[in-house]
């Protein structure tokens, strides 16, 4: 594979977000900024990245586009950069070629999935989303409720979403209902009014495809996030001295950061193998797995940052709170571990393959 096209597509992303990021991220930008760095993305082609080139695009697959997208983590950007690409590539493929910006894909199927019962509840209004330990329900008719973090919405209006539940919506963020804001702003409950949306004439098998993909675009985040995370705390276990020593002297602490090299090693691994992929869709199989792995070490990563950092950790002005709760609010987006690991244990029992040759499809050379 010739990775000169996606090596200097990588670096030019790279040289924007560092001409704008302030302390490592670009959480803490303000609204005209966003702006700004959102309309550069758009006119510099970022957004179209798995687009032909007929049509503007790079013509990425899916395994070249990976180490752009995990950028969005990286940088705690505010921007829905992954499922932006993910999103305008599925609209191509529906021959819905739309002239957007910013495009966010949210499942109102949270765990419940897409099949059977759960397709009939996504569309009723009781349908349930869930964003880390919480939970919020919707009781009034034509809504569904998702969390989101507010940074995607509140700086980038008017932006577009793309919300799969029985059919796939889209809508415009003037339809959007605060139902409840947290203390520090940084996350929302947001009741998507289908009433106001337009229902894309798609098949089922489209539908099911666009929520594979919100669930590939967190993937990407949350790994790009872990890894600057795991930098982070490297970094700062090494400079902090207590008790006349560097925290990183500590065995304890040399315990707790081998434990979250081991699970970012493996969200990485898992991340690199959902998308593994000559195309722009990912193997089911594969995308299963890799997210269940990848929630399955979320809280760990995180819990373990926050231990080492102290204090300091939960302070609003350092920005490690913007990458813990990145990697916590994807961990439930699409279903939880536990969901994920019922639907690999199904695709297992389904079929007549072995576990290996399962989970290895496409991976192995003959």
């Amino acid at each position: 594979m010739d990775n000169t096209l996606q090596q200097a597509v990588l670096a030019a992303v790279t040289d924007v977000l560092n001409d704008h990021q302030e302390n490592g991220t670009l959480a803490n930008l303000s609204v005209v900024q966003l702006q700004d760095l959102a309309a550069l993305f758009q006119e510099s082609g970022f957004f179209n990245l798995l687009l032909p080139e007929e049509r503007g695009g790079a013509e990425l697959n899916l395994q070249q586009c990976l180490a752009v997208l995990l950028q969005e983590g990286v940088y705690a950007l505010p921007i829905a950069l992954a499922s932006t690409n993910l999103a305008n590539a599925w609209l191509h493929a529906q021959g819905l070629d739309l002239a957007m910006g910013a495009v966010a894909i949210e499942s109102a199927c949270a765990a419940a999935g897409l099949n059977g019962s759960a397709a009939e509840n996504s569309t009723q209004s009781n349908s349930v989303a869930q964003d880390g330990a919480n939970g919020h329900e919707s009781s009034k008719k034509g809504l569904i409720s998702i969390g989101i973090k507010a940074q995607s919405f509140t700086h980038l209006t008017p932006q577009i979403l793309l919300a799969v539940a029985d059919k796939a919506y889209l809508l415009e963020t003037t339809h959007y209902l605060t139902d409840s804001v947290d203390s520090d702003h940084s996350a929302l409950w947001l009741n998507l009014n289908l009433e106001h949306a337009k229902a894309l004439e798609v098949n089922a098998e489209a539908v099911q495809k666009l929520h594979d993909l919100a669930v590939l675009s967190s993937i990407a985040v949350s790994q790009g996030a872990m890894r600057q995370l795991l930098e982070m705390t490297v970094k700062y276990a090494a400079e902090r001295t207590q008790f006349g020593r560097k925290l990183s002297q500590f065995q304890a602490i040399q315990q707790q950061l081998s434990v979250m090299a081991e699970c970012v090693c493996s969200a990485q691994m898992a991340a690199e193998l959902a998308y593994y992929s000559d195309s722009t869709i990912p193997n089911k199989n594969h995308l299963i797995l890799a997210k269940h792995q990848m929630s399955l070490v979320a809280n760990q990563v995180a819990n373990i940052a926050h231990a080492v950092h102290g204090a300091i950790g939960i302070t609003k002005e350092y920005p490690l709170h913007f990458y813990t709760q990145i990697i916590r609010q994807n961990r439930s987006r699409g279903g939880s571990e536990m969901y994920w690991a019922e639907q690999l244990g199904a695709a297992v029992l389904q079929s007549d393959k072995t576990v290996l040759e399962i989970l290895s499809e496409d991976l192995l050379v003959s």
